[in-house]
């Protein structure tokens, strides 16, 4: 390891489809970085999957994807996509540190803080 080198990444806009280059991208990156990884799958996509991605120097314990439910009302004037969460903890120096990983598009930014802070 060296100085600054980043121990955690999230990926978004992963793809893990049937075509030559968009096979297994979360775990191709993961390997050429010796880093642990997961992916959350949000869609079904090109008879493959699309969601997040988390990738780790450290190894990632509990992992879950859980899938947000679609909006209700789709009459805005906006693109809908469904959403998942990852969550993980790795344990790093005695301590446990706990990661969520969501992508927000800008246009659900407000909405989505509302609903933590509430």
């Amino acid at each position: 390891q060296t100085k600054g080198e980043k121990k955690i990444f999230t990926l978004n806009e992963v793809y893990d489809a049937p075509v030559p280059y968009l096979e297994k991208q979360a775990e191709y990156i993961a390997s050429k970085l010796g880093y642990y990884f997961t992916f959350g799958k949000a869609i079904n996509i090109k008879g493959g999957e699309y969601g997040n991605a988390l990738l780790s120097r450290y190894p990632l314990h509990d992992v879950s994807v859980i899938s947000i439910p679609d909006a209700i009302n789709h009459n805005e004037p906006v693109y809908y996509e469904s959403r998942s969460v990852i969550k993980a903890y790795i344990n790093k120096e005695e301590k446990k540190y706990h990661i969520f990983l969501k992508e927000i598009p800008p246009f659900q930014l407000q909405r989505c803080l509302f609903l933590v802070l509430a």
